[in-house]
């Protein structure tokens, strides 16, 4: 009995009870970390989803993206679009006179001159490039 008691001393001394306490607080620490990450891994795994699902989607033409990632001809629309917007603002840059003058035609007068084609301005230059390496590459297909 006497050798009883002086074990349980020897463990009250060796404080058993606090380093239990101490890795019951660590586990409880490790199981929300764990349970944080669950969830963050779950919202992961769903928004991978997601972006699955809208890649499919554009690959496939659905949408106003999708159609302009794969068909050709919406494409050469939006590069023509845009060329013949570059001429009007070359055009407006140019001549602002024809864009800020309201005229008013009254039996035949005030004829506006006709368009002249600004064959020296390097920004016609440069649309004109873009045309050619356009051509070449429609020509080599």
């Amino acid at each position: 009995m006497a050798n009883l008691a002086d074990v349980t001393r020897q463990l009250k001394a060796a404080g058993l009870d606090k380093t239990a306490q101490k890795a019951s607080g660590a586990l409880d620490s490790i199981t929300l970390s764990l349970n944080t990450l669950r969830t963050t891994l779950n919202s992961s795994t769903r928004a991978i989803g997601r972006v699955d699902s809208l890649a499919e989607r554009l690959l496939r033409g659905e949408g106003a993206v999708g159609k302009a990632l794969t068909e050709e001809e919406l494409y050469n629309n939006i590069v023509s679009s845009t060329r013949h917007l570059h001429l009007l603002l070359q055009d407006l840059r140019m001549h602002p006179e024809r864009y800020t003058n309201v005229r008013v035609k009254l039996l035949g007068k005030n004829k506006p001159s006709r368009y002249a084609n600004p064959i020296d301005d390097p920004a016609y230059q440069i649309l004109v490039d873009s045309l050619e390496k356009d051509y070449s590459k429609k020509a080599k297909q």
